[in-house]
């Protein structure tokens, strides 16, 4: 298989809603290098999006949150928590 056929491959089988293991596997059984086959699918694969500043901030005060309640912290819950209201007033998420 050539790169032509394998991105033409790559987006319907994409297009079909298949992941990437399926896919990778498909152009391996079809005689692709493996290193091809990840090489053209990355190329060709939608990339995520990268996350904004404000979600690592409030995933950060919520991995916080989670932390102080599994120590069983009520006071520190409560700061936390005060902190990521504080949050998502700020970033207007409310």
């Amino acid at each position: 298989m050539d790169k032509a056929e394998a991105s033409e491959f790559i987006r319907s089988r994409l297009d079909d809603g298949c992941i990437r293991v399926e896919v990778i596997a498909e152009l391996l059984e079809a005689g692709c290098s493996r290193a091809s086959a990840y090489r053209w699918f990355n190329q060709l694969a939608p990339q995520p999006a990268e996350p904004q500043h404000t979600d690592l901030v409030l995933n950060a005060l919520k991995d916080q949150l989670y932390q102080a309640q599994a120590i069983d912290d009520p006071a520190q819950v409560l700061k936390v928590a005060n902190a990521y209201a504080a949050a998502l007033s700020k970033f207007k998420r409310v």
